[in-house]
């Protein structure tokens, strides 16, 4: 059991930095630079990028959702009742996390599910409007992101104080 253990939080881990290095590449790399190139090359770069990133971070929140409900179960152990849950400190800032991990991945569903999708059909239009107001968006969205995930990872230093 201590090998599943160790494994699931590597996995977790491993999902955390991935997607989280991603969201910061996608938000203050590429982005931005995308200013910088040819428009016709910058709508195929970002539909591709997109694309794969979409992929990758779909990838890793599934893969944070399952491995962090295996750990949550792990550190509860049958904790029943709302009060028991928030009874520590180091349970109050779990479930911070938990909400904070929540509202990140609904984000990064609406962005993977309904704005990614969104943007490759207005580049293949070539819809100007639809791939500027989408793109603001994906970047507001994605920085949100960003944060929600240094606020999760500051959760857990948090909770390291008081394990």
């Amino acid at each position: 059991m201590l090998m599943v253990a160790g494994l699931t939080r590597w996995v977790h881990l491993f999902a955390a930095v991935v997607w989280l290095g991603g969201l910061f590449f996608y938000a203050l790399v590429l982005r931005p630079s995308l200013a910088e190139i040819d428009p016709g090359n910058a709508r195929r770069l970002m539909q591709i990028a997109s694309m794969r990133f979409r992929a990758v971070s779909t990838a890793c929140l599934a893969l944070l959702l399952f491995s962090g409900l295996w750990l949550i179960s792990q550190i509860l152990g049958g904790v029943a009742i709302q009060d028991a849950f928030f009874s520590t400190p180091y349970r109050r800032i779990l479930g911070l996390k938990i909400l904070l991990s929540s509202i990140a991945i609904a984000v990064g569903m609406w962005v993977g599910f309904v704005l990614a999708p969104r943007l490759v059909v207005a580049l293949e239009n070539r819809d100007e409007a639809v791939v500027r107001s989408t793109g603001r968006a994906i970047t507001v969205l994605t920085i949100s992101g960003f944060v929600l995930g240094v606020a999760i990872t500051a959760c857990v230093a948090v909770m390291r104080v008081f394990s």
